[in-house]
Parts: structure tokens; sequence; C-alpha cells
């Protein structure tokens, strides 16, 4: 778990919870309850001992560091999220994990061009753009949330 957290944290995501655990109650035979879409952070699982004090605590203190810092990514890349939903070949858009569906975009392309370029950004929207303000030299300030 800490290598895909630690990933995420590298990639800008400062605030991650745990969602989907399943409730077994104690008289369940082992496993107990399952659910598919499911973390199983239980008493039954081997990892239990050592989530609150080592990587609950780990989490909690990476994030706070993370939260407290400045972004300062070189730019920002608008996402016209509208464009995905007036698709001239229908409304059935798989929005998936893997995001192809971004990938194949323009946006997506500009992304990539940007990455391979050594460019980072961030991904703005319309309701964020809204509360924009102009900076000095050309550049642009996004409120602090």
């Amino acid at each position: 778990m800490k290598p895909e957290l630690d990933a995420l944290f590298l990639a800008g995501i400062n605030h991650v919870f745990y969602h989907g655990d399943a409730f077994s109650p104690e008289d369940a035979p082992w496993p107990g309850w399952l659910f598919y879409a499911s973390s199983q952070i239980n008493t039954r699982n081997p990892l239990w001992r050592d989530l609150g004090d080592s990587l609950n605590a780990y989490i909690g203190r990476a994030q706070s560091l993370l939260q407290a810092g400045q972004p300062d990514n070189d730019l920002l890349v608008y996402w016209p999220a509208d464009d995905l939903w007036h698709n001239p070949e229908g409304q059935m858009i798989q929005l998936t994990v893997h995001a192809d569906w971004l990938e194949k975009s323009a946006t997506g392309q500009l992304m990539t061009e940007l990455t391979a370029k050594g460019y980072s950004y961030d991904l703005v929207s319309d309701r964020q753009l809204e509360s924009v303000s102009a900076a000095n030299q050309g550049t642009v300030k996004t409120p602090r949330r």
C-alpha cells in the first residue's frame, strides 16, 4: 500500500482516504463478509496491527506536510470538461480509471507533450478559472483552498 500512496503523493495528491471498507460481524466465519471493491481493512487482515501506528501515521504526516506547501507548477492547462459531455459520438462515455478517454483528447495530447518536454502543470476547470486573478508578468493566481 505504501508504494501506491507514495506514487499518489508524488503525483500531487495531498489528501487520501479509505473508502469501501466492508463491515463484517465478529461471529462471521473467516474470512468474514467480503466486498470485491473494498480494501478489507479490518481486524481479520494481517496488516491490521500495522496500520494505525505506522501506515496511517505516515499518511497523516505526509498529508500534513504536503497540504502546508504551495503549488508551484509551470503551467495551468485548461481542461474543457464540456467537450467531453458534448461528444458528437454519443453520451455513453466510460470514465475508466485508466483515463484513455483523457489521453485521446486534445488536452491529453497536450499534457503528453508538456510532460515529455519537462513541464509540470495542473489542470484547471471553468469553475476554477472564474476565481482566477491576474498577477504580474503574465501569470495568473488561483485562490488557495
